[in-house]
């Protein structure tokens, strides 16, 4: 709920300090969520440690297949395929 109210957002410059959200019926200020994601980045970037973690809505229009012919792929990635005018991509030996 939170990624579909600042998706079209760019950067965090772009969270204003004198507004807020409601999600699930709580205000938060924009503020507020500017700096704890920037918190957030810090702890990141300055541990031992760097784990990125990217959140989207990928549009998926392929998919590969590890085999040597259409018939190697289970019936239900076929029919997937179909039903979302996906390109299939054989990846065989």
């Amino acid at each position: 709920m939170l990624y579909e109210k600042i998706s079209y957002k760019t950067s965090l410059s772009q969270l204003r300090d004198d507004e807020t959200l409601i999600i699930h019926g709580k205000k938060i200020s924009q503020k507020t969520l500017k700096e704890t994601v920037k918190n957030a980045q810090d702890r990141l970037l300055n541990a031992d440690y760097h784990n990125e973690v990217n959140v989207y809505k990928p549009k998926i229009n392929s998919f590969i297949a590890k085999v040597n012919s259409l018939e190697e792929i289970p019936e239900k990635f076929l029919q997937f395929a179909k039903d979302n005018d996906l390109v299939i991509f054989l990846l065989g030996s």
